[in-house]
């Protein structure tokens, strides 16, 4: 009669080993799905941040439009009341006068509303880019500078610089500031910026540091975050509402009658913003990341490459009457 114990010692070493294969494969399948959901919360969080501050800036036109239609109509009042009801003491020059003086204060108001409106293309696109691009996706390791380390005659490391290492800011910063620099002007209005960098710090103090795109992932790297934008708007402008002011004032004449009440005509350019005009309202966002990925576990192969992808698209609704809000669609 044979061993029972040698028996079942094979079949409980083989569970345990389909066990731990499958906490193991749980786990990297629980990490892609942890990193999908963040792919998808910070395209999300850049998309409503730029449409709530693009709607922002469309509704403080709004008030400056009331403003305007405010200002318009009290001075449409103060001119029929001062010109037909003064006892005859309002002289034209001091209607004319007093007209100018508003007159200057509407187009004040009105530039303001137009500066504005100028700024928001490119203040939309900055707070996606910054956004999306903020660092909360990019696991690239902050590798250590040849000053900031020495290594003995072995190749092993002796000495790190931790004081150093800790001020400066990543790497990813630095190649971002320097980006805008260089394109000071114009790197905001690319649709697509991609960073590509390589998350394992093979050599534990120097690494080929991460490099950014506006053509797309860059070749002999592991992994990369890509936004890519379409349909942003190009521009945005306050259209102005011209109008007539009209007063009444008095003209004495040295024949009958003696004094006649003559009505007179001013225009408003600005009496009120008519519409804001520009040529898109539905714009998206596109997140894609590739990291590495091991299937097996306990391996420390890279065995596949794991690509993410998420895209939202956002409708900015309202007129100038009514206000602006936005809604999130299906991409």
């Amino acid at each position: 009669m044979g061993n029972k114990k040698g028996q079942v010692f094979p079949f409980m070493i083989l569970v345990a080993v389909i066990l731990i294969v499958a906490i193991a494969a749980t786990m990297y399948l629980g990490e892609a799905a942890f990193l999908r959901i963040r792919l998808a919360n910070i395209g999300d969080s850049a998309l409503i941040n730029a449409a709530s501050s693009f709607c922002r800036g469309f509704n403080q036109m709004r008030i400056i439009h009331k403003q305007l239609l405010l200002n318009h109509m009290k001075f449409q009042i103060e001119l029929l009341i001062k010109g037909a009801y003064a006892n005859k003491l309002v002289a034209l020059e001091d209607i004319i006068v007093g007209h100018l003086l508003w007159w200057e204060a509407q187009y004040n108001l009105y530039k303001q509303a137009q500066q504005s409106a100028n700024d928001m293309p490119k203040d939309l696109r900055i707070s996606i880019y910054e956004t999306a691009l903020g660092g909360g996706l990019i696991d690239e390791p902050k590798i250590f500078e040849p000053d900031e380390y020495r290594l003995d005659a072995h190749g092993r490391v002796e000495w790190l610089d931790y004081a150093s290492y800790s001020a400066r800011p990543v790497h990813y910063v630095e190649v971002l500031r320097q980006f805008k620099r260089q394109n000071k002007d114009t790197w905001y209005n690319m649709n697509r910026l991609t960073y590509s960098f390589n998350k394992k710090d093979k050599q534990k103090v120097a690494s080929m540091p991460g490099e950014i795109s506006a053509s797309g992932p860059l070749p002999n790297y592991e992994a990369y975050l890509d936004a890519e934008v379409s349909g942003l708007p190009n521009y945005v402008r306050a259209a102005n509402q011209w109008m007539v002011l009209i007063y009444f004032y008095h003209l004495q004449i040295p024949v009958p009658p003696g004094d006649l009440i003559l009505p007179g005509f001013f225009p408003d350019p600005w009496a009120w913003i008519r519409s804001i005009d520009t040529d898109s309202q539905n714009f998206s966002l596109t997140l894609r990341k590739q990291d590495p990925f091991r299937i097996l576990p306990f391996s420390t192969r890279q065995t596949n490459t794991l690509l993410l992808e998420h895209r939202n698209r956002v409708k900015i609704r309202g007129n100038i009457w009514l206000g602006y809000d936005y809604v999130l669609e299906e991409p």
